[in-house]
């Protein structure tokens, strides 16, 4: 089963996992995001001209970048080397048939921090290779 998603359930998706635990799941596994400062100065200025200013979080800011076209970069600290992804790629590794199970679980309302990191992992590497 392949699923199509819009950009906006994709990113929708994706912040929930950035908030719920995803990212303290991968930062265990020795994946840590690293976006620079002036990548983030930048998506947040975008992100106040949208939002009211006591609604935002990091995460809204995290998003920005990948609205904007540019990619979430993170260190894989094993491995030794920088990932990242960006809509396009993350749009084409949710709507595969191994991540159905995942998009599924998080249609139901199940955005846990497992749910979370699997989500992450299937963006940045096309499949969950951190059980």
């Amino acid at each position: 089963m392949k699923i199509i998603l819009e950009d906006k359930e994709v990113l929708e998706f994706i912040h929930s996992a950035l908030c719920n635990g995803g990212l303290s799941e991968l930062a265990m596994c020795g994946v840590r995001l690293n976006v620079s400062k002036s990548d983030y100065e930048r998506a947040k200025v975008k992100v106040f001209e949208h939002i009211d200013s006591d609604t935002v979080c990091r995460e809204d800011v995290w998003v920005q970048i990948l609205r904007g076209g540019q990619s979430l970069k993170f260190y894989d600290h094993e491995g030794g080397e920088e990932i990242s992804f960006d809509l396009r790629k993350a749009k084409k590794n949710l709507s595969s048939e191994d991540a159905a199970e995942i998009i599924l679980e998080y249609k139901e309302g199940n955005d846990d921090a497992i749910t979370a990191t699997e989500l992450l992992q299937h963006c940045l590497y096309g499949e969950v290779i951190f059980a």
